[in-house]
């Protein structure tokens, strides 16, 4: 994202306009793309590095990308001290802490351009593989040449969705249909899990969530509906990581096979 607000800024920057004026324009974008997303950890490092790198220019000082990255992990984890243990967290930042440590390590084996995007996709999958198995338990090997394929896309991809949005003809009634769910028409079900109360809308879902155990139940609750990783479901729940791994798991496959078999059993009806 961080790419983007660089683009407007620098584009600006060659129309003649003032540092000032560049910087707003990029950073507003960042901060548009915020208010949309949510504050994600990777949305406010790309906008809190974007404002150092910002003012290292309007003050006419050199950028310093580890410093920059350093101070605003300093920042993100004072305002949130749990930042240090989210998955996001670690990502994000290993993912930029990657292309700068290891990316000049293979740009100084191979300076084929060919491979510059590989390079890149090649130093962050690196620096994220201890994260990946450590949270996830798996390493996607496609991810690799994947990178190499959207990575380039997504600035594209990014501009032509904030122009859909900015220039769109559709009424703000009409876009806000598009957002609204009948709360009526939907069967709530309410569960307890890790001492959280879950509402499940869904009522095909909440009658194939109660034929699971309650254990694993109860990861699948926390992991898709409270939003918790692994490490923190394991320490609610009492257990390692690695059965948590396996119950959703487990609970996925299952699930999956219920609600196949009852799209079924409504098509079968249907052609009746």
């Amino acid at each position: 994202m961080s790419l983007i607000g660089m683009s407007v800024y620098r584009l600006l920057r060659r129309m003649g306009n003032s540092f000032l004026f560049s910087g707003i324009a990029g950073g507003g974008i960042l901060f548009f793309y915020l208010v949309m997303t949510g504050p994600q950890v990777s949305s406010l490092r790309a906008l809190l590095m974007f404002f150092i790198r910002m003012g290292a220019e309007i003050t006419g000082r050199d950028v310093d990308q580890p410093t920059s990255l350093a101070v605003t992990a300093a920042i993100l984890s004072i305002y949130q001290p749990l930042y240090l243990l989210d998955v996001a967290f670690l990502l994000s930042f290993g993912a930029i802490l990657g292309i700068l440590l290891l990316y000049p390590i293979f740009e100084q084996k191979t300076r084929l351009k060919a491979w510059e995007g590989f390079k890149i996709s090649l130093a962050v999958n690196g620096m994220l593989l201890g994260i990946m198995l450590y949270y996830y338990f798996e390493v996607p090997p496609y991810a690799l040449v994947l990178n190499v394929i959207l990575i380039p896309l997504f600035p594209f991809v990014m501009l032509t969705g904030i122009g859909g949005i900015l220039f769109s003809e559709l009424s703000e009634r009409e876009i806000e249909n598009f957002s609204i769910i009948n709360e009526y028409a939907l069967e709530k079900s309410y569960f307890r899990a890790g001492g959280y109360d879950v509402v499940v809308k869904d009522a095909l879902l909440a009658e194939a969530l109660k034929a699971l155990t309650e254990r694993k139940r109860d990861v699948i609750l926390l992991s898709y509906f409270m939003e918790m990783n692994d490490a923190d479901i394991a320490r609610k729940l009492n257990l390692v990581r690695s059965t948590v791994h396996e119950h959703r798991t487990r609970s996925l496959e299952i699930l999956k096979a219920m609600l196949e078999e009852n799209v079924n059993e409504n098509r079968r009806k249907k052609c009746k």
